[in-house]
C-alpha cells in the first residue's frame, strides 16, 4: 500500500514511518509537495496533520473524495474534526499516535473503503 504521510512535525512523521515501515511511504509537509504527488502518482491513502508548513490539509479538500484520508489532531474540537468528517476525511487520530491507535484506523478505513466499492470484505 502507497501511503502518503503530510505531517509539519517531523517527531510525528518519524513515528508514523517506524509503525509503518513495511508500507510503501512518501513522507512530505507541504501541500504544494502533496498536490503534486497527489495529481501525478498513485496514492492508496493519506495520512495528515491539520496545520501543514504551507496551509493545511483543507487546501486537499478535492481529494477527500478520491482517496482515504486520516486525519492527525492534537485537539480535534479546535481542530473541526467534525468538519472535516462531514467533508468526506475518512477517519482521524488524536495525538499522542500510537500503533495499536494507528493500524486500527488505517485497518478500519481500508475495510470501509472496501465495502464502498462493493468488495465483499470477511472479517476474522
Amino acid at each position: 500500500m502507497r501511503v502518503l504521510v503530510l505531517e509539519k512535525d517531523p517527531n510525528t512523521t518519524w513515528l508514523i514511518t517506524r509503525i509503518l515501515k513495511d508500507y510503501d511511504l512518501i513522507p512530505l509537509s507541504s501541500v504544494k509537495d502533496a498536490e503534486i504527488i497527489l495529481e501525478n502518482e498513485r496514492v492508496d491513502l493519506v495520512i495528515s496533520g491539520i496545520s501543514l508548513n504551507d496551509g493545511s490539509i483543507w487546501d486537499l479538500k478535492d481529494y477527500f473524495e478520491k482517496i482515504p484520508f486520516i486525519a492527525i489532531s492534537t485537539n480535534p474540537a479546535i481542530d473541526r474534526i467534525d468538519d472535516l468528517l462531514s467533508a468526506n476525511v475518512s477517519d482521524y487520530i488524536k495525538k499522542p499516535i500510537t500503533k495499536d491507535k494507528l493500524l486500527g484506523t488505517i485497518q478500519r478505513v481500508i475495510e470501509k473503503k472496501k465495502e464502498s466499492e462493493g468488495d465483499i470484505v470477511i472479517l476474522e
